[in-house]
C-alpha cells in the first residue's frame, strides 16, 4: 500500500461518529492505515479546521508531500450527511484509482 492515509476525525458524544466506525473498520480490514482524530483535543481541532472541514465526522485521505511547511496533501475528504458516508466500497475504489494514477 503507498503511503496514503486516511485521518477519521471524530468526538466524544458523536452517535454518528460511532455509526462511522464501520466505514473506518472496513478500510483498515482491507489493508488502508486509518488514524482517528479526536476533535475534542486541541491538537485535533486543529488539524480538521487547517483542512477546512466544519462537520463531524470526517474521513480524509492524505499523501506524504516532500516540502517544508506542509507534511501531506489533502486528496479528498467526506463528511457525514444524511445518509452517512457513500458506500465504503465506493471509498475503497476511489484509493485504488489514486494508486493506479487515474
Amino acid at each position: 500500500m503507498p503511503d496514503m492515509q486516511f485521518l477519521f476525525f471524530t468526538k466524544r458524544e458523536c452517535p454518528n461518529c460511532e455509526k462511522a466506525k464501520t466505514t473506518v473498520e472496513y478500510l483498515r480490514n482491507q489493508g488502508y492505515d486509518v488514524v482517528e482524530v479526536d476533535t475534542d483535543e486541541v491538537d485535533g481541532l486543529t488539524e480538521i479546521s487547517l483542512r477546512g472541514i466544519t462537520s463531524i465526522p470526517a474521513l480524509t485521505l492524505e499523501e506524504p508531500i516532500e516540502d517544508e511547511d506542509l507534511t501531506h496533501q489533502l486528496l479528498r475528504a467526506w463528511t457525514w450527511g444524511a445518509k452517512g458516508f457513500p458506500e465504503k466500497e465506493k471509498i475503497a475504489d476511489y484509493v485504488e484509482s489514486k494508486i493506479r494514477g487515474k
